[in-house]
């Protein structure tokens, strides 16, 4: 038996709709799917991102092929990701907190906090957004203290 391949279909540019179109997958296209499959992360990190697009980006988590390694959200959202992704009995996918986002411009104390609430709320992983800019002025110990 072989696999579909899916390919979602746009109805505009921002709305993924539930319809497929499909082919017939080669035994060589499903294991490559499979492999690359598990090593994709998903990412919500627009600054309108509402409970809804979360809950749907987790669902799209979970293809034909298998599932995402992880979903990346803004720490507002770690909770309603986990309990989504949990609900589906998707355990093996990971939340991640992308912290001082977008630009990297919180001081330190902020960032530990995000960190914290990150992860009471379920968070398996974090990434920090680094403090680039900082560098980028000529502080060549961004990151390291209070600013």
């Amino acid at each position: 038996m072989r696999l579909l391949a899916f390919k979602p279909v746009y109805r505009s540019a921002h709305v993924l709709q539930s319809e497929y179109a499909m082919k017939e997958m080669t035994a060589d296209d499903e294991r490559l799917a499979r492999q690359v499959i598990r090593l994709l992360e998903l990412f919500a990190l627009n600054a309108d991102d509402t409970e809804q697009r979360i809950v749907g980006i987790c669902q799209r988590a979970w293809t034909p092929v298998g599932q995402v390694a992880a979903v990346c959200v803004q720490p507002r959202f770690v909770c309603l990701a986990r309990t989504t992704l949990d609900r589906m009995l998707a355990h093996d996918i990971k939340v991640v907190a992308i912290v001082n986002f977008p630009h990297g411009s919180s001081n330190i104390q902020s960032v530990t906090s995000q960190v914290r609430a990150a992860l009471l709320s379920g968070a398996d992983e974090i990434d920090v957004v680094y403090p680039f800019r900082a560098l980028l002025g000529g502080d060549r110990q961004p990151g390291l203290g209070s600013r």
